[in-house]
Formats: structure tokens, sequence, C-alpha cells
């Protein structure tokens, strides 16, 4: 295999063409002008002109092993513990909307009886919601129903995993502005900010108010106060915490 020129910034040489270790072969810049040349020297720090040097391509193992690594970057999906805690059964559903990321094509949540738990697992950078899913809400459609519809209130989590807006990390709320129905809480695994509403009135920094669209908890507070941004891998939504 030959040898590829590669710029190294602040490399200096002492011969003018470029420098290596000792008793190593220099590749010129231009071969047609002067065969290559070996060169023995105890000096490996190329103390003088900063020059492109030669160096060798990358070897396949490194190359493998950075394949391996970015693979498994690519594919690193996250798990949503759905945690029962009320008396009754909970119906739930997820959606993708507003489908600004990868979507979710797995499995539809079953109903959780009390006191059980049920794990999903959704894709890198997935964005989406996860709603309550009360009798004649409506809120089966992407989420959409409650009090703006008219129709009995849904209680919702929204999500969006690895966002280059925040660095890789995830993006996470409770929201009632489709209405309240059911006391949730969030837990990320890694020990970040835990965001739990458990009544209607909850605080504007726990969840987003039924209604608020503006998301300032009804013009008196900062906007998305009730958002919250981990890195965490895997989540745990309580219902009745």
């Amino acid at each position: 295999m030959r040898p590829f020129l590669c710029i190294f910034p602040a490399l200096p040489c002492t011969t003018g063409m470029g420098c290596r270790t000792p008793t190593q072969t220099i590749i010129p810049l231009f071969p047609a002008l002067r065969p290559p040349l070996t060169l023995k020297t105890s000096n490996t720090n190329c103390k003088s002109r900063k020059l492109p040097r030669v160096c060798p391509a990358p070897t396949m193992r490194a190359s493998s092993i950075f394949l391996a690594i970015f693979t498994a970057a690519a594919s690193a999906n996250h798990r949503i513990t759905l945690r029962n805690n009320c008396a009754f059964g909970v119906g739930l559903t997820l959606s993708n909307f507003p489908h600004q990321g990868v979507d979710y094509t797995g499995p539809a949540i079953p109903d959780i009886p009390a006191k059980t738990s049920h794990d999903i697992i959704v894709p890198t950078r997935w964005n989406g919601r996860i709603c309550d899913r009360p009798p004649n809400s409506g809120c089966q459609n992407d989420c959409f129903g409650g009090i703006a519809f008219g129709q009995a209130p849904c209680s919702m989590t929204e999500w969006t995993f690895d966002s280059a807006n925040i660095g890789g990390q995830t993006d996470y709320d409770i929201s009632n502005i489709q209405g309240y129905s059911v006391p949730q809480q969030i837990i990320p695994d890694s020990g970040c900010s835990v965001v739990t509403c458990t009544s209607v009135n909850c605080p504007c920094n726990q969840a987003y108010r039924p209604g608020d669209i503006s998301g300032t908890c009804g013009g008196t507070g900062p906007v998305d106060q009730a958002s919250r941004v981990c890195g965490s891998s895997g989540y745990t939504v309580v219902y009745c915490p």
C-alpha cells in the first residue's frame, strides 16, 4: 500500500521535506524530481520548519475499531419503563408526533394492570409522547383530545431523545395541556431531575398546565420551566407515584 500525504499542524521538520522516526524512508512531495531518501537521525522532535509530513494509511484494525464504535453509538436505543402504581389499570398511547425524529415502529403499548409495569424500547433520536388514554378521550389519535377537542382529558409525557440542540441529551416533561387525567412522575436512571405531578394544579416547574399552549404557566413564568434535560439512557414513568 502506498503512503499518502497528510497534514499535521505544528509538526516541523529538519530535512525540509518531512520527518518520521529514525531510519525511515522520506517520500518527497514531488517524486519525479528526486528519489526517496533514507535518513538516520536521533532527533525525532523536528525542531525546524513547519512542513507537511508523510504518514502511513490507517491500519485495518484501527478502521474496524472506529466502525464498531460508530455502529454501537448509532444503535443506542432507549428503555422507558411504564410503572402503574395505581389501584386501577391504565391504557396508554404512544405517538410519534410531531414526527421530527426517528419514529417508533414497535408494538402498541398494552393496557397495564394495577401494580405492574411494562418496558418499551424506543430508537435513538425518538421524538414523541406517551399519553394516558381514558375512555372517550380521543387521545389514541396522536394524543390529541382532551379539553382542546371537547373530550375527556388525557395527561401525557413528552420526549425528545438525543437532541443535537442540547448536545445529544434528552428533553422530557409532563404535559397536562390536553387536560389532567392521572398522576405522573418521570425518573431518569442516571440521577437527573425527577418531575412529579399529582394534581391538576401541580407547580408549573413540574408540568405544563391544562390549556397552557404558551408554556409560560399562563403567562406568569418563564417559558418551558417544566422541561428537563438529561443524558440518561433509560427512564421510568410512574403512574400514581
